[in-house]
């Protein structure tokens, strides 16, 4: 009987030391919540639209693997950085630039920028377009990254082989005329 009672023991304050464990983490970084919420409503409107986008003008069948395989490990990702950022910044004591809250708004910009395209090609507004430029503008000025340029960026690295391809043709081509 009395080994019940101390692995009863045992098992409350394992129980209690966790508790106390997981309520200091939330506590630690509850000043980051509001920047954590609004990017988790903003993945969440951005799939919404993506899905009425899809099943509206693309006419495709909502596909749930595409959310696990992309959507819910970009959260995650966001999440973590955000938190590692906002550690970076208090451990080192940096005021300059809080650097979680530049990330925090440069990625909820960019997940806008996506709802505010899509809402653009589902109704075929205009006024999608100007709202679109503002927040590409704001982005520039506050980040100095230009989104349209890392969107050409990541195109471009997607797609070397086929430009190396159709140079080498062209170069061919070119010395055979030569000849």
């Amino acid at each position: 009987m009395r080994t019940l009672e101390y692995l009863w023991s045992w098992l409350t304050d394992a129980y209690n030391f966790t508790g106390g464990m997981v309520a200091g983490i939330l506590g630690y970084f509850l000043p980051i919540k509001n920047i954590i919420h609004l990017v988790l409503l903003l993945f969440l409107l951005d799939v919404i639209i993506g899905y009425i986008k899809a099943h509206k003008v693309d006419k495709e069948k909502f596909k749930p693997r595409l959310i696990w395989r992309k959507t819910v490990p970009r959260v995650l990702f966001v999440i973590i950085i955000i938190m590692l950022l906002y550690l970076w910044d208090t451990v080192f004591h940096q005021d300059i630039v809080k650097t979680y809250t530049l990330v925090g708004w440069f990625i909820s910009g960019l997940l806008i920028v996506s709802v505010v395209e899509n809402m653009y090609i589902i109704t075929n507004w205009r006024g999608f377009t100007a709202i679109d430029r503002i927040i590409k503008r704001q982005i520039l000025t506050k980040t100095n990254e230009n989104i349209d340029d890392y969107e050409t960026k990541r195109i471009e690295k997607q797609q070397p082989a086929k430009h190396s391809q159709n140079q080498n043709k062209v170069e061919r081509v070119e010395s055979e005329t030569d000849r």
